[in-house]
């Protein structure tokens, strides 16, 4: 199954700073590939305009974060083997005060 939503560069930048953070912190450990390909979107990311628009196609095994105006592929960010750690991820986030847990169980970023 294919998703296509799409997010500002300002959005997706704070979401991907987070992430890079944490992995640059030691308190999540994706393998090198996805460190790698994390850091170069953050790098292209915060060269655009804030309110860019950028499509996210969410496969099974990849990420794909496109540039929507030129179609240029920013990063492909695998995904094979994270879905176990999911939940461990969201437990990281709620802990290290990125995301507040919800009533009914989901999380929003603060």
């Amino acid at each position: 199954m294919t998703t296509n939503p799409t997010t500002t560069a300002k959005e997706l930048l704070k979401v991907m700073r987070t992430r890079l953070t944490l992995q640059e912190k030691g308190i999540t450990n994706p393998p090198e590939v996805i460190k790698t390909a994390t850091k170069a979107l953050v790098d292209q990311l915060s060269l655009f305009p804030d309110e860019e628009i950028i499509s996210i196609v969410i496969e099974e095994n990849n990420g794909k974060y496109t540039q929507q105006s030129t179609g240029k592929v920013l990063a492909e960010i695998p995904r094979r083997g994270l879905e176990e750690r999911d939940d461990e991820m969201r437990k990281t986030l709620i802990r290290c005060g990125v995301l507040e847990e919800e009533k009914e169980g989901t999380e929003t970023p603060k």
